[in-house]
């Protein structure tokens, strides 16, 4: 919306450049302008509003077959702009065209079909007085793609532009209109973050608006908003259906927590959770309880609980192997109120399940509430076949023992699969001393696999300062990009921090970090060999 592509900027450039080319008065009269109108036609065809803002000029050129060309690119790209995202057009659009004056509006329902769309535009001169001009000539359309470019005039700066928008979108206040309303939605809710004082003022119009779409007569318009494919109609289309009698309630947040946008469907939960009891509620909460979405989950959780109390055990167990840790976390304490347990035994039972979910949520709460001892329970899991059991297996045993089980998180450290190997380096992150500089060294040097030496690059920038910094360099120069990039940014951070550890490098370590700045040298910028080299320079 906002850019522009190097072809398109090309063609602008090149039209601009014949257009001041002929300038003279017998090229204005006499010259021939069809090149510069198929130019016009193939910058509209890339479909990039960006453009317009440089297209207005040629309508003023003097040349009625130029001057409508242009209108007609105009239109064509003002058709593909949302009503919301006008807003940065109003914003863009205030200096493009300095030649206009408010008389000048007249001349621009020349231009037939595409004069709404031009006069549209003019209404975001930043001229007030063209502003109002334009406001007034539009309110002489009623097709509805008037609505967008007075909705937004409602919010001048300028009193007699709003008023004259106001009045204009008052007489609008019907329900033929209802559908241009609906597609306008995104634009008011945009419109009313406007923090201006004289923001208030315009809210007992839009409030109008919003009663006017609850009626019967514009239910129709609404019901369509929910399949928009823009989410914050679709938003607000749910808020006002909701809002209007005569609507399926049932029906409407049914479809609520099976909409695309999560905002919609925890709106949608919250309501169900609110409003309905018995078995209504029931047959809501099951739909719930299987979301993607945690939160509507969750809300289905705490309804059984509040609401359901007979039905909420059962839940509560089975939330208790939930996917997401906060499912989870928020059984335990329910149960801990309503019917205390043993999880330590449940979760080593459940982690008989076939199931990968189950099996997750098993093992990583297996980590939060079990002790030492159950690390041999989890250490098998380490091995499954399905990446995410493994995973999780490793993340419970680095809670459970991990300071026992190194040799299994380095080992996970230089598996084939990212993922695993991205585990062991989590599990080893708070333990990176206790494998040593010599094992986490050997494994950046010698191992071929970009992620596994990436992994172990993290693990050697925890290390001690002295003990971290050669092979920083060592990365620097790598010829791997993404890892000599890496080691730039872990360099970068070393030198930051370098004087808040007052210690100092023994001989072998100075030994290994001169090595590496020599084979390193020409890789480092000129800037950060230099911070290095002053850095260390007391410990040459």
């Amino acid at each position: 919306m906002r850019t522009i592509s190097d072809k398109t900027l090309a063609l602008l450039v090149w039209a601009q450049h014949r257009l001041d080319a002929r300038n003279g008065l017998l090229q204005r009269l006499f010259g021939k302008y069809d090149d510069l109108s198929k130019k016009l036609e193939q910058i509209a065809q890339a479909q990039e509003p960006a453009a317009i803002p440089h297209i207005i000029p040629f309508i003023f050129v003097g040349r009625p077959e130029l001057a409508a060309a242009a209108a007609k690119a105009v239109q064509s790209l003002v058709e593909i702009v949302s009503p919301a995202e006008l807003l940065w057009l109003d914003e863009f659009m205030r200096w493009k065209w300095q030649e206009l004056l408010p008389e000048k509006i007249d001349y621009l329902l020349s231009f037939g079909s595409s004069s709404l769309s031009i006069i549209g535009l003019a209404s975001f001169h930043r001229s007030g007085y063209v502003r109002e001009a334009a406001v007034k000539k539009l309110a002489e359309f009623t097709n509805g793609a008037e609505l967008s470019f007075l909705l937004i005039r409602l919010y001048d700066w300028v009193v007699n532009v709003r008023e004259a928008a106001r009045e204009a979108l008052e007489r609008r206040l019907i329900p033929e209109y209802a559908p241009e309303m609906v597609g306008n939605l995104a634009l008011i809710s945009r419109l009313q973050m406007r923090r201006d004082p004289a923001a208030r003022d315009r809210s007992s119009l839009i409030d109008s608006i919003f009663e006017l779409l609850k009626n019967a007569e514009c239910h129709s318009a609404v019901l369509a908003g929910l399949k928009s494919r823009d989410r914050v109609v679709r938003r607000c289309c749910f808020h006002l259906a909701a809002e209007s009698a005569g609507i399926e309630k049932l029906w409407l947040l049914d479809r609520a927590i099976a909409d695309g946008d999560i905002a919609v469907r925890l709106w949608g939960a919250r309501k169900i959770s609110s409003e309905f009891e018995g078995n209504i509620l029931s047959s809501f909460l099951w739909k719930m309880s299987g979301n993607k979405f945690m939160p509507v989950r969750r809300e289905a959780l705490q309804a059984y609980v509040e609401k359901l109390p007979a039905q909420a055990l059962p839940q509560l167990y089975s939330s208790l192997c939930d996917r997401h840790s906060s499912i989870r976390e928020l059984a335990r304490y329910y149960l801990n109120e309503i019917a205390p347990m043993d999880f330590t035994a449940f979760y080593r039972q459940a982690l008989t399940s076939n199931v990968g979910g189950k099996l997750c949520g098993a093992l990583l709460d297996l980590g939060d509430v079990g002790g030492p001892i159950d690390a041999d329970v989890v250490v098998p899991f380490c091995s499954h076949p399905n990446p995410k059991v493994c995973c999780a297996a490793l993340r419970s045993a680095a809670k459970l023992n991990g300071d026992v089980l190194l040799d299994l998180f380095v080992e996970a450290l230089t598996d084939d699969r990212p993922s695993i190997s991205r585990a062991g380096r989590e599990a080893l992150l708070g333990r990176a001393r206790l494998v040593g500089v010599e094992g986490l060294g050997k494994i950046f040097r010698q191992d071929p696999r970009f992620h596994v030496r990436k992994n172990a690059l993290v693990l050697l920038a925890k290390l001690g300062k002295w003990d971290s910094l050669a092979f920083l360099i060592w990365a620097c120069g790598s010829l791997d990009r993404a890892i000599a990039h890496l080691g730039e940014n872990y360099l970068q951070k070393w030198l930051r921090r370098y004087n808040s550890q007052f210690s100092t490098p023994d001989l072998a370590q100075m030994a290994e970090i001169n090595r590496a700045i020599a084979a390193c040298d020409l890789a480092m910028s000129a800037n950060l060999r230099k911070e290095l080299l002053f850095a260390i320079a007391p410990f040459r």
